[in-house]
Protein backbone atom coordinates (compact mmCIF):
# COMPACT_ATOMS: atom_id res chain seq x y z
CA UNK A 1 0.00 0.00 0.00
CA UNK A 2 3.20 2.42 0.81
CA UNK A 3 5.59 1.26 -1.61
CA UNK A 4 6.54 4.22 -3.11
CA UNK A 5 6.85 6.25 0.32
CA UNK A 6 7.27 9.76 0.24
CA UNK A 7 6.08 12.43 3.25
CA UNK A 8 2.08 11.92 2.68
CA UNK A 9 2.74 7.93 2.87
CA UNK A 10 4.69 7.93 5.81
CA UNK A 11 2.26 9.98 7.50
CA UNK A 12 -0.38 8.26 6.07
CA UNK A 13 0.58 5.02 7.70
CA UNK A 14 -0.97 3.65 11.36
CA UNK A 15 -3.72 1.05 12.05
CA UNK A 16 -6.46 -1.03 10.23
CA UNK A 17 -5.27 -4.65 11.02
CA UNK A 18 -2.13 -2.28 11.54
CA UNK A 19 -3.15 1.49 11.62
CA UNK A 20 -0.62 4.81 12.15
CA UNK A 21 -1.10 7.08 15.12
CA UNK A 22 0.67 10.22 16.31
CA UNK A 23 2.14 10.51 19.77
CA UNK A 24 3.88 13.32 20.64
CA UNK A 25 4.81 16.99 18.43
CA UNK A 26 7.31 16.88 15.84
CA UNK A 27 10.20 18.79 17.47
CA UNK A 28 13.23 17.72 17.27
CA UNK A 29 12.73 14.30 17.95
CA UNK A 30 11.99 15.34 21.94
CA UNK A 31 8.40 15.28 23.22
CA UNK A 32 7.70 18.09 25.83
CA UNK A 33 5.77 15.27 28.23
CA UNK A 34 2.38 15.15 29.01
CA UNK A 35 -0.50 13.10 27.41
CA UNK A 36 -0.22 12.97 23.11
CA UNK A 37 -3.51 15.11 23.69
CA UNK A 38 -1.23 17.95 24.96
CA UNK A 39 0.31 18.40 21.95
CA UNK A 40 0.16 19.23 18.87
CA UNK A 41 -0.87 17.48 15.89
CA UNK A 42 0.54 20.09 13.64
CA UNK A 43 -0.51 20.76 10.13
CA UNK A 44 0.34 17.45 8.31
CA UNK A 45 1.29 19.16 5.07
CA UNK A 46 2.43 16.98 1.81
CA UNK A 47 5.35 19.06 1.85
CA UNK A 48 8.19 19.84 4.71
CA UNK A 49 10.35 23.24 4.15
CA UNK A 50 11.02 23.71 7.91
CA UNK A 51 14.58 22.95 9.84
CA UNK A 52 15.57 19.45 10.36
CA UNK A 53 13.35 17.34 12.63
CA UNK A 54 13.88 13.86 13.87
CA UNK A 55 10.94 11.50 14.19
CA UNK A 56 11.10 8.11 15.92
CA UNK A 57 8.85 5.14 14.39
CA UNK A 58 7.58 2.30 16.72
CA UNK A 59 6.14 -0.62 15.33
CA UNK A 60 5.98 -4.33 16.31
CA UNK A 61 7.25 -5.79 12.49
CA UNK A 62 9.63 -8.25 14.26
CA UNK A 63 9.60 -10.21 10.96
CA UNK A 64 9.75 -10.33 6.98
CA UNK A 65 7.71 -7.36 7.65
CA UNK A 66 10.13 -5.13 9.29
CA UNK A 67 12.43 -5.71 6.94
CA UNK A 68 10.35 -4.39 4.21
CA UNK A 69 9.21 -1.46 6.56
CA UNK A 70 13.07 -0.62 7.00
CA UNK A 71 14.13 -0.12 3.06
CA UNK A 72 10.75 1.81 3.39
CA UNK A 73 11.86 4.19 5.90
CA UNK A 74 15.68 4.47 4.54
CA UNK A 75 13.98 5.26 1.03
CA UNK A 76 11.59 8.20 2.92
CA UNK A 77 15.33 9.20 4.68
CA UNK A 78 17.27 9.77 1.39
CA UNK A 79 14.47 11.50 -0.08
CA UNK A 80 13.85 14.29 2.28
CA UNK A 81 16.85 16.15 3.65
CA UNK A 82 15.48 17.92 6.52
CA UNK A 83 13.51 14.69 8.07
CA UNK A 84 15.17 12.28 9.60
CA UNK A 85 13.26 9.02 10.78
CA UNK A 86 14.45 6.47 13.08
CA UNK A 87 12.43 2.93 13.61
CA UNK A 88 12.24 0.80 16.32
CA UNK A 89 10.42 -2.84 15.63
CA UNK A 90 9.68 -4.50 19.28
CA UNK A 91 7.33 -7.58 20.18
CA UNK A 92 3.77 -6.20 19.78
CA UNK A 93 3.54 -6.89 23.70
CA UNK A 94 6.50 -4.79 24.65
CA UNK A 95 5.19 -1.79 22.36
CA UNK A 96 1.81 -1.76 24.59
CA UNK A 97 3.22 -2.01 27.52
CA UNK A 98 5.88 1.00 26.62
CA UNK A 99 3.63 2.86 24.78
CA UNK A 100 1.35 4.12 28.06
CA UNK A 101 4.72 4.48 30.14
CA UNK A 102 6.51 6.81 27.38
CA UNK A 103 3.63 8.98 26.50
CA UNK A 104 3.42 9.66 30.39
CA UNK A 105 6.97 10.16 30.63
CA UNK A 106 7.26 12.61 27.70
CA UNK A 107 9.50 10.06 25.74
CA UNK A 108 6.88 8.80 23.24
CA UNK A 109 7.60 7.92 20.07
CA UNK A 110 6.34 10.82 17.07
CA UNK A 111 4.56 8.25 15.00
CA UNK A 112 3.59 4.50 15.63
CA UNK A 113 1.89 1.24 14.37
CA UNK A 114 -0.96 -0.08 16.77
CA UNK A 115 -3.73 -2.61 15.86
CA UNK A 116 -7.52 -1.65 15.05
CA UNK A 117 -9.05 -2.71 18.32
CA UNK A 118 -6.29 -1.01 20.43
CA UNK A 119 -7.71 2.47 18.80
CA UNK A 120 -10.46 3.73 21.03
CA UNK A 121 -8.56 2.34 24.22
CA UNK A 122 -5.26 4.35 23.20
CA UNK A 123 -7.65 7.29 22.55
CA UNK A 124 -9.60 7.16 25.66
CA UNK A 125 -6.50 7.42 27.91
CA UNK A 126 -4.88 9.97 26.04
CA UNK A 127 -2.15 8.01 24.74
CA UNK A 128 -2.27 8.85 21.39
CA UNK A 129 -3.58 12.49 19.10
CA UNK A 130 -6.40 13.37 16.61
CA UNK A 131 -5.19 13.09 13.37
CA UNK A 132 -8.00 15.33 11.35
CA UNK A 133 -5.96 17.80 10.36
CA UNK A 134 -3.05 15.42 9.04
CA UNK A 135 -5.96 13.05 6.97
CA UNK A 136 -7.18 16.99 5.51
CA UNK A 137 -3.60 18.15 4.52
CA UNK A 138 -2.84 14.74 3.11
CA UNK A 139 -6.26 14.57 0.53
CA UNK A 140 -7.21 11.62 2.72
CA UNK A 141 -10.73 10.30 2.29
CA UNK A 142 -12.86 7.02 3.12
CA UNK A 143 -12.50 5.74 -0.54
CA UNK A 144 -8.87 5.36 -0.52
CA UNK A 145 -9.01 2.22 2.08
CA UNK A 146 -11.50 -0.38 2.90
CA UNK A 147 -14.47 0.29 5.05
CA UNK A 148 -13.74 -0.97 8.23
CA UNK A 149 -10.32 0.00 9.08
CA UNK A 150 -10.74 3.89 7.84
CA UNK A 151 -14.09 4.13 10.42
CA UNK A 152 -12.75 2.46 13.41
CA UNK A 153 -9.91 4.84 13.19
CA UNK A 154 -12.50 7.40 14.92
CA UNK A 155 -13.18 7.60 18.21
CA UNK A 156 -16.17 9.75 19.15
CA UNK A 157 -16.07 11.62 16.13
CA UNK A 158 -12.41 12.51 16.03
CA UNK A 159 -9.96 10.25 13.74
CA UNK A 160 -6.84 8.68 15.66
CA UNK A 161 -5.38 6.84 13.59
CA UNK A 162 -5.13 6.14 9.41
CA UNK A 163 -5.05 2.79 7.94
CA UNK A 164 -1.97 1.06 7.10
CA UNK A 165 -2.45 -2.65 6.20
CA UNK A 166 -5.45 -4.76 6.64
CA UNK A 167 -4.72 -8.76 6.97
CA UNK A 168 -7.36 -11.07 4.73
CA UNK A 169 -9.26 -14.09 5.59
CA UNK A 170 -10.19 -17.02 3.27
CA UNK A 171 -11.62 -20.56 3.92
CA UNK A 172 -8.62 -23.26 2.09
CA UNK A 173 -10.35 -26.56 1.78
CA UNK A 174 -8.97 -29.89 0.34
CA UNK A 175 -10.79 -30.97 -2.92
CA UNK A 176 -9.67 -34.10 -2.47
CA UNK A 177 -11.20 -35.29 0.51
CA UNK A 178 -14.15 -33.56 -0.07
CA UNK A 179 -14.74 -35.48 -2.95
CA UNK A 180 -14.07 -38.92 -1.42
CA UNK A 181 -16.22 -37.62 1.12
CA UNK A 182 -19.30 -37.08 -1.64
CA UNK A 183 -18.99 -33.10 -1.51
CA UNK A 184 -18.51 -31.33 -4.53
CA UNK A 185 -15.21 -29.57 -4.73
CA UNK A 186 -16.42 -27.07 -7.25
CA UNK A 187 -19.18 -25.66 -4.81
CA UNK A 188 -17.33 -24.60 -1.63
CA UNK A 189 -19.61 -23.37 1.43
CA UNK A 190 -20.76 -20.07 1.37
CA UNK A 191 -22.61 -19.59 4.28
CA UNK A 192 -22.86 -21.00 8.06
CA UNK A 193 -25.00 -23.70 7.29
CA UNK A 194 -23.39 -24.65 4.00
CA UNK A 195 -19.93 -24.94 5.83
CA UNK A 196 -22.41 -27.05 9.04
CA UNK A 197 -23.55 -29.16 6.40
CA UNK A 198 -20.39 -29.63 4.94
CA UNK A 199 -18.42 -30.40 8.63
CA UNK A 200 -21.26 -33.36 9.19
CA UNK A 201 -20.96 -34.90 5.69
CA UNK A 202 -16.87 -35.25 6.72
CA UNK A 203 -17.48 -36.13 10.26
CA UNK A 204 -20.10 -39.25 8.87
CA UNK A 205 -16.78 -39.91 6.83
CA UNK A 206 -14.56 -40.17 9.47
CA UNK A 207 -12.68 -37.04 8.65
CA UNK A 208 -11.94 -34.26 11.31
CA UNK A 209 -13.01 -31.36 8.78
CA UNK A 210 -12.45 -28.21 10.71
CA UNK A 211 -9.00 -26.39 11.69
CA UNK A 212 -8.59 -22.72 12.31
CA UNK A 213 -5.25 -20.92 13.03
CA UNK A 214 -4.77 -19.37 16.79
CA UNK A 215 -3.27 -16.29 14.71
CA UNK A 216 -5.84 -13.42 16.61
CA UNK A 217 -6.31 -12.08 13.09
CA UNK A 218 -8.07 -15.40 11.97
CA UNK A 219 -10.86 -15.29 15.01
CA UNK A 220 -14.07 -15.47 14.44
CA UNK A 221 -14.94 -12.70 16.78
CA UNK A 222 -12.31 -10.66 14.87
CA UNK A 223 -14.30 -9.77 11.95
CA UNK A 224 -16.16 -13.38 11.25
CA UNK A 225 -15.66 -15.83 8.23
CA UNK A 226 -19.51 -14.95 6.95
CA UNK A 227 -19.87 -11.31 6.94
CA UNK A 228 -23.02 -9.00 8.22
CA UNK A 229 -26.27 -9.48 6.75
CA UNK A 230 -26.46 -6.31 4.31
CA UNK A 231 -22.81 -5.48 4.50
CA UNK A 232 -20.02 -7.91 3.18
CA UNK A 233 -17.07 -7.34 4.56
CA UNK A 234 -18.43 -5.09 7.25
CA UNK A 235 -17.86 -7.65 9.92
CA UNK A 236 -18.90 -8.22 13.41
CA UNK A 237 -20.43 -4.49 14.48
CA UNK A 238 -22.82 -6.11 17.49
CA UNK A 239 -21.86 -7.63 20.79
CA UNK A 240 -23.98 -10.45 20.03
CA UNK A 241 -22.64 -11.26 16.68
CA UNK A 242 -19.37 -11.66 17.89
CA UNK A 243 -20.96 -13.43 21.01
CA UNK A 244 -22.63 -15.95 18.40
CA UNK A 245 -19.12 -16.46 16.48
CA UNK A 246 -17.10 -16.90 19.42
CA UNK A 247 -19.81 -19.83 20.81
CA UNK A 248 -19.85 -21.29 17.18
CA UNK A 249 -15.71 -21.37 17.05
CA UNK A 250 -16.05 -22.93 20.88
CA UNK A 251 -18.22 -25.62 19.08
CA UNK A 252 -15.97 -26.64 16.14
CA UNK A 253 -13.17 -27.03 18.27
CA UNK A 254 -14.26 -28.35 21.47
Amino acid sequence: MIENLTRRGFLSGTVAAGAVVGLTACGGGKSAGGTASDQASGSGGKTYDGPKVELTFWNGFTGGDGTFMKKLVNKFNSSHDNIKVTMQSMQWADLYKKLPTAVTAGKAPDVAVIHLDSVATMAARKSIQPLDDVAKALDLKGSDFAKVPWVAGIYRDVRYSIPLDVHPMGLFFNKTVMDKAGLDPNKPPQTQGDYMSALETLKSKGVAGHWASPFQFTGFGQEGVFPSQGCPGCGLRRPSEREDRFQLEWHLVA
